[in-house]
Protein backbone atom coordinates (compact mmCIF):
# COMPACT_ATOMS: atom_id res chain seq x y z
CA UNK A 1 0.00 0.00 0.00
CA UNK A 2 1.20 3.34 -0.88
CA UNK A 3 0.03 6.50 1.27
CA UNK A 4 -0.78 8.74 -1.55
CA UNK A 5 -0.21 11.78 0.67
CA UNK A 6 3.58 10.92 1.04
CA UNK A 7 4.59 9.97 -2.56
CA UNK A 8 3.67 11.23 -5.79
CA UNK A 9 3.67 9.67 -9.26
CA UNK A 10 6.23 11.39 -12.02
CA UNK A 11 4.58 9.77 -15.31
CA UNK A 12 2.78 12.73 -17.22
CA UNK A 13 0.71 10.46 -19.56
CA UNK A 14 3.65 9.32 -22.26
CA UNK A 15 3.34 6.21 -23.13
CA UNK A 16 6.22 4.01 -22.21
CA UNK A 17 5.20 0.76 -24.30
CA UNK A 18 4.59 0.11 -28.12
CA UNK A 19 2.31 -2.61 -29.40
CA UNK A 20 2.91 -2.84 -33.00
CA UNK A 21 1.08 -6.27 -33.03
CA UNK A 22 -2.55 -5.33 -31.20
CA UNK A 23 -2.28 -1.50 -32.66
CA UNK A 24 -2.35 -0.61 -28.84
CA UNK A 25 -0.58 2.15 -26.47
CA UNK A 26 0.24 1.50 -22.55
CA UNK A 27 2.26 3.13 -19.68
CA UNK A 28 3.68 0.45 -17.61
CA UNK A 29 6.41 1.98 -16.04
CA UNK A 30 4.69 4.25 -13.42
CA UNK A 31 7.73 6.09 -10.87
CA UNK A 32 6.74 7.02 -7.26
CA UNK A 33 8.59 9.73 -5.30
CA UNK A 34 8.11 11.75 -2.13
CA UNK A 35 6.40 14.55 -2.51
CA UNK A 36 9.32 16.94 -1.43
CA UNK A 37 11.83 15.76 -3.85
CA UNK A 38 8.85 15.79 -6.72
CA UNK A 39 9.78 19.23 -7.94
CA UNK A 40 13.90 18.23 -8.34
CA UNK A 41 13.01 15.32 -10.62
CA UNK A 42 12.55 15.10 -14.23
CA UNK A 43 11.04 12.10 -16.08
CA UNK A 44 11.36 11.67 -20.20
CA UNK A 45 10.88 8.63 -22.44
CA UNK A 46 13.57 8.04 -24.69
CA UNK A 47 14.01 6.25 -27.90
CA UNK A 48 15.10 2.59 -27.68
CA UNK A 49 16.55 0.87 -30.49
CA UNK A 50 14.14 -1.94 -31.68
CA UNK A 51 12.29 -2.50 -28.54
CA UNK A 52 8.70 -2.45 -27.76
CA UNK A 53 9.13 -1.17 -23.96
CA UNK A 54 10.66 2.58 -24.26
CA UNK A 55 13.75 3.49 -21.63
CA UNK A 56 12.67 6.31 -18.91
CA UNK A 57 15.76 8.74 -18.11
CA UNK A 58 14.87 10.01 -14.73
CA UNK A 59 16.90 12.82 -13.55
CA UNK A 60 17.21 14.36 -9.97
CA UNK A 61 18.63 18.32 -9.83
CA UNK A 62 19.54 18.63 -6.71
CA UNK A 63 22.50 20.58 -5.50
CA UNK A 64 24.42 18.65 -2.96
CA UNK A 65 28.37 18.78 -1.54
CA UNK A 66 30.39 16.17 -3.19
CA UNK A 67 34.39 15.22 -2.77
CA UNK A 68 35.69 14.13 -5.76
CA UNK A 69 38.44 11.51 -5.40
CA UNK A 70 41.27 12.35 -8.01
CA UNK A 71 42.96 8.32 -8.22
CA UNK A 72 46.48 9.34 -8.75
CA UNK A 73 48.89 5.90 -10.51
CA UNK A 74 52.44 5.78 -10.17
CA UNK A 75 54.14 6.20 -13.26
CA UNK A 76 56.79 3.25 -12.95
CA UNK A 77 58.55 3.60 -16.13
CA UNK A 78 59.33 7.27 -15.31
CA UNK A 79 60.80 6.02 -11.92
CA UNK A 80 64.51 7.07 -10.55
CA UNK A 81 64.82 3.78 -8.83
CA UNK A 82 69.13 4.12 -8.25
CA UNK A 83 67.70 7.82 -6.32
CA UNK A 84 64.78 5.61 -4.98
CA UNK A 85 67.11 3.23 -3.44
CA UNK A 86 69.55 5.67 -2.03
CA UNK A 87 66.78 7.01 -0.44
CA UNK A 88 65.33 4.08 1.37
CA UNK A 89 68.97 3.13 2.43
CA UNK A 90 69.52 6.50 4.11
CA UNK A 91 66.63 6.48 5.68
CA UNK A 92 66.65 3.22 7.36
CA UNK A 93 70.95 3.69 8.70
CA UNK A 94 68.75 6.76 10.31
CA UNK A 95 66.08 4.43 12.24
CA UNK A 96 68.31 1.54 14.04
CA UNK A 97 66.31 -1.65 14.88
CA UNK A 98 64.74 -1.92 17.63
CA UNK A 99 63.23 -4.84 20.07
CA UNK A 100 59.51 -4.15 18.64
CA UNK A 101 57.96 -5.26 15.71
CA UNK A 102 55.51 -3.41 14.83
CA UNK A 103 57.81 -0.31 15.12
CA UNK A 104 60.37 -1.57 12.67
CA UNK A 105 57.25 -2.83 10.31
CA UNK A 106 55.63 0.24 10.57
CA UNK A 107 58.99 2.67 10.08
CA UNK A 108 59.60 0.59 6.83
CA UNK A 109 56.08 0.98 5.84
CA UNK A 110 56.58 4.60 5.87
CA UNK A 111 59.73 4.89 4.51
CA UNK A 112 59.52 3.35 1.11
CA UNK A 113 55.74 5.47 0.40
CA UNK A 114 57.92 8.35 1.31
CA UNK A 115 60.70 7.10 -1.14
CA UNK A 116 58.60 6.69 -3.84
CA UNK A 117 56.98 10.71 -3.59
CA UNK A 118 60.16 12.06 -4.05
CA UNK A 119 61.83 9.62 -6.93
CA UNK A 120 58.35 8.38 -8.62
CA UNK A 121 56.24 10.67 -10.74
CA UNK A 122 52.19 9.60 -10.23
CA UNK A 123 50.05 10.59 -12.83
CA UNK A 124 45.95 10.86 -13.43
CA UNK A 125 43.72 7.71 -14.07
CA UNK A 126 42.29 8.29 -17.88
CA UNK A 127 38.94 9.23 -17.20
CA UNK A 128 37.14 6.74 -20.03
CA UNK A 129 33.67 8.68 -21.50
CA UNK A 130 30.79 5.74 -21.63
CA UNK A 131 30.40 4.42 -24.86
CA UNK A 132 26.74 4.64 -25.94
CA UNK A 133 25.90 1.68 -28.96
CA UNK A 134 22.92 4.16 -29.87
CA UNK A 135 25.41 6.87 -30.13
CA UNK A 136 27.26 5.39 -33.10
CA UNK A 137 27.18 6.64 -36.69
CA UNK A 138 25.98 3.22 -38.42
CA UNK A 139 22.33 3.78 -35.95
CA UNK A 140 22.06 7.10 -36.86
CA UNK A 141 20.14 6.46 -40.34
CA UNK A 142 17.99 3.77 -39.06
CA UNK A 143 17.29 5.62 -35.84
CA UNK A 144 15.96 8.30 -37.52
CA UNK A 145 14.13 6.75 -39.80
CA UNK A 146 12.43 4.72 -37.02
CA UNK A 147 11.66 8.04 -35.48
CA UNK A 148 9.85 9.13 -38.76
CA UNK A 149 7.70 6.31 -39.33
CA UNK A 150 7.11 6.59 -35.03
CA UNK A 151 5.47 10.26 -36.16
CA UNK A 152 3.69 9.41 -38.77
CA UNK A 153 1.73 6.41 -37.37
CA UNK A 154 0.83 7.98 -34.37
CA UNK A 155 -1.01 10.29 -36.69
CA UNK A 156 -1.86 7.98 -39.82
CA UNK A 157 -2.29 4.73 -37.77
CA UNK A 158 -1.36 3.31 -41.10
CA UNK A 159 -0.56 -0.87 -41.87
CA UNK A 160 1.67 -0.34 -44.16
CA UNK A 161 3.42 1.66 -42.22
CA UNK A 162 3.48 -0.36 -38.93
CA UNK A 163 5.35 -2.80 -41.00
CA UNK A 164 7.74 -0.42 -42.18
CA UNK A 165 8.37 0.05 -38.78
CA UNK A 166 8.80 -3.41 -37.73
CA UNK A 167 11.41 -4.20 -40.47
CA UNK A 168 13.26 -1.18 -39.32
CA UNK A 169 13.25 -2.36 -35.65
CA UNK A 170 14.41 -5.82 -36.86
CA UNK A 171 17.24 -4.04 -39.06
CA UNK A 172 18.74 -2.61 -35.69
CA UNK A 173 18.23 -5.79 -33.88
CA UNK A 174 20.61 -7.32 -36.85
CA UNK A 175 22.77 -4.34 -36.71
CA UNK A 176 23.21 -4.19 -32.93
CA UNK A 177 24.27 -7.60 -33.09
CA UNK A 178 26.48 -6.99 -35.38
CA UNK A 179 28.33 -4.89 -34.02
CA UNK A 180 28.54 -7.07 -30.83
CA UNK A 181 30.00 -9.81 -33.08
CA UNK A 182 32.27 -7.40 -34.46
CA UNK A 183 33.41 -6.02 -31.18
CA UNK A 184 34.39 -9.63 -29.82
CA UNK A 185 36.20 -10.84 -32.58
CA UNK A 186 38.44 -8.16 -32.65
CA UNK A 187 39.25 -8.90 -28.85
CA UNK A 188 39.79 -12.07 -29.63
CA UNK A 189 42.27 -11.46 -32.24
CA UNK A 190 44.02 -8.81 -30.66
CA UNK A 191 45.21 -11.35 -27.86
CA UNK A 192 48.77 -13.43 -28.08
CA UNK A 193 50.80 -15.45 -25.62
CA UNK A 194 52.39 -11.02 -25.07
CA UNK A 195 48.88 -9.82 -24.32
CA UNK A 196 48.49 -8.07 -21.05
CA UNK A 197 46.75 -10.13 -18.07
CA UNK A 198 43.96 -7.22 -18.34
CA UNK A 199 42.92 -8.33 -21.58
CA UNK A 200 43.42 -11.80 -20.70
CA UNK A 201 40.62 -11.16 -17.67
CA UNK A 202 38.45 -8.86 -19.23
CA UNK A 203 38.11 -12.30 -22.04
CA UNK A 204 37.70 -14.94 -19.19
CA UNK A 205 34.85 -12.17 -17.73
CA UNK A 206 32.95 -12.15 -21.04
CA UNK A 207 33.46 -15.96 -20.79
CA UNK A 208 32.18 -16.32 -17.46
CA UNK A 209 28.67 -14.43 -18.58
CA UNK A 210 27.73 -16.99 -20.87
CA UNK A 211 25.20 -19.67 -19.14
CA UNK A 212 26.91 -23.24 -18.28
CA UNK A 213 25.60 -25.65 -20.68
CA UNK A 214 25.54 -28.61 -18.08
CA UNK A 215 24.89 -29.06 -14.15
CA UNK A 216 27.60 -28.58 -11.77
CA UNK A 217 28.61 -32.52 -11.12
CA UNK A 218 30.79 -33.47 -8.20
CA UNK A 219 33.83 -36.18 -8.96
CA UNK A 220 34.67 -36.72 -4.90
CA UNK A 221 33.94 -39.58 -4.58
CA UNK A 222 33.88 -41.67 -0.40
CA UNK A 223 36.02 -44.83 -0.48
CA UNK A 224 32.06 -46.81 -0.86
CA UNK A 225 31.97 -45.45 -4.29
CA UNK A 226 29.41 -42.74 -3.27
CA UNK A 227 29.32 -39.44 -4.46
CA UNK A 228 29.88 -36.43 -1.55
CA UNK A 229 26.38 -34.62 -1.13
CA UNK A 230 28.20 -31.07 -1.06
CA UNK A 231 31.09 -29.21 -0.81
CA UNK A 232 31.69 -29.77 2.59
CA UNK A 233 31.61 -33.37 2.70
CA UNK A 234 33.52 -33.13 -0.48
CA UNK A 235 36.54 -30.69 1.46
CA UNK A 236 36.70 -33.11 4.18
CA UNK A 237 37.39 -36.36 2.19
CA UNK A 238 39.89 -34.59 0.38
CA UNK A 239 41.41 -33.71 4.01
CA UNK A 240 41.57 -37.36 4.75
CA UNK A 241 43.20 -38.30 1.77
CA UNK A 242 45.90 -36.04 1.93
CA UNK A 243 46.20 -36.38 5.46
CA UNK A 244 46.41 -40.09 4.54
CA UNK A 245 49.42 -40.01 1.87
CA UNK A 246 51.28 -37.27 4.25
CA UNK A 247 51.90 -40.41 6.68
CA UNK A 248 55.55 -41.71 6.55
CA UNK A 249 56.05 -45.24 6.09
CA UNK A 250 59.17 -47.21 7.38
CA UNK A 251 60.20 -50.69 7.30
CA UNK A 252 61.67 -52.54 9.68
CA UNK A 253 65.49 -51.42 9.62
CA UNK A 254 64.28 -47.54 9.92
CA UNK A 255 63.01 -48.32 13.75
CA UNK A 256 65.51 -45.54 14.45
CA UNK A 257 64.69 -42.86 11.86
CA UNK A 258 60.87 -43.71 13.10
CA UNK A 259 61.65 -42.91 16.76
CA UNK A 260 63.33 -39.41 15.46
CA UNK A 261 60.74 -38.67 13.63
CA UNK A 262 57.75 -39.23 16.20
CA UNK A 263 59.95 -37.12 18.55
CA UNK A 264 60.47 -33.91 16.17
CA UNK A 265 56.53 -34.56 15.55
CA UNK A 266 56.15 -33.94 18.98
CA UNK A 267 58.20 -31.46 19.54
CA UNK A 268 56.14 -29.48 17.53
CA UNK A 269 53.28 -29.67 19.81
CA UNK A 270 55.23 -29.27 22.80
CA UNK A 271 56.04 -26.16 25.15
CA UNK A 272 58.48 -28.00 27.28
CA UNK A 273 62.04 -26.78 27.39
CA UNK A 274 63.04 -30.06 25.89
CA UNK A 275 61.21 -29.61 22.98
CA UNK A 276 63.14 -30.43 19.88
CA UNK A 277 62.74 -26.59 17.68
CA UNK A 278 62.38 -26.84 13.94
CA UNK A 279 61.10 -23.61 13.39
CA UNK A 280 63.83 -21.36 14.78
CA UNK A 281 66.01 -21.13 12.00
CA UNK A 282 66.24 -17.38 9.72
CA UNK A 283 65.30 -17.28 6.53
CA UNK A 284 68.54 -16.47 4.37
CA UNK A 285 68.64 -13.64 2.04
CA UNK A 286 68.78 -15.79 -0.41
CA UNK A 287 65.89 -17.32 -0.03
CA UNK A 288 64.40 -13.57 1.35
CA UNK A 289 65.65 -12.62 -2.43
CA UNK A 290 64.61 -15.57 -4.62
CA UNK A 291 60.71 -15.15 -3.53
CA UNK A 292 60.98 -11.42 -4.04
CA UNK A 293 61.89 -12.41 -7.86
CA UNK A 294 58.77 -14.55 -7.96
CA UNK A 295 56.83 -11.62 -7.22
CA UNK A 296 54.02 -10.39 -9.91
CA UNK A 297 55.73 -7.00 -9.97
CA UNK A 298 52.41 -5.63 -12.42
CA UNK A 299 50.22 -6.44 -9.50
CA UNK A 300 47.82 -4.30 -7.21
CA UNK A 301 49.57 -3.32 -3.73
CA UNK A 302 48.04 -4.94 -0.85
CA UNK A 303 46.64 -3.41 2.28
CA UNK A 304 49.98 -2.36 3.60
CA UNK A 305 49.86 0.03 0.43
CA UNK A 306 54.09 -1.38 -0.90
CA UNK A 307 53.59 -1.78 -4.56
CA UNK A 308 55.47 -4.69 -5.38
CA UNK A 309 58.48 -3.13 -7.56
CA UNK A 310 59.02 -1.06 -4.24
CA UNK A 311 60.11 -4.26 -2.89
CA UNK A 312 62.01 -5.38 -5.65
CA UNK A 313 64.21 -2.16 -5.32
CA UNK A 314 65.23 -1.90 -2.29
CA UNK A 315 69.18 -1.63 -1.67
CA UNK A 316 71.18 -4.18 0.62
CA UNK A 317 70.45 -2.04 3.83
CA UNK A 318 66.83 -1.94 2.80
CA UNK A 319 66.26 -5.74 2.38
CA UNK A 320 68.42 -6.74 5.94
CA UNK A 321 66.01 -4.33 7.45
CA UNK A 322 63.32 -6.24 5.58
CA UNK A 323 64.49 -9.87 6.27
CA UNK A 324 64.88 -9.16 10.02
CA UNK A 325 61.37 -7.92 10.17
CA UNK A 326 60.33 -11.57 8.33
CA UNK A 327 62.65 -13.45 10.74
CA UNK A 328 61.28 -11.71 13.89
CA UNK A 329 57.89 -11.85 12.78
CA UNK A 330 58.62 -15.93 12.07
CA UNK A 331 59.68 -16.39 16.55
CA UNK A 332 56.46 -14.38 17.18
Amino acid sequence: MIDDKGFITLNDGTHTHYSYSYNSKEALNIVFVRTDLGPSFKWKVQENIGSDHLPILIELKKRQSVRVNIKKLWNLKRADWLSFTTFIDNEISKNPLTEDLDTNWNTLKKIMPTAAKYNIPRSKMKNKRPYLTSNSPSLQPLLEERKRIVDVLNSNNNNQDRIELNKVNAELKRKYAQMKRDKWNELCTSLDSRSSNGKLWKLVKNIGKEQPQVEKCNTIKNRDGTVARDDGQAANILGLHYQNISKLTFIGEDRHIRSRVSDIAHGCRSNTQDSIPIFNRDFTLPVLEAAIADLKLNKSHGPDGIHGRFRNKMGSIGILRFLDIINGSWKI
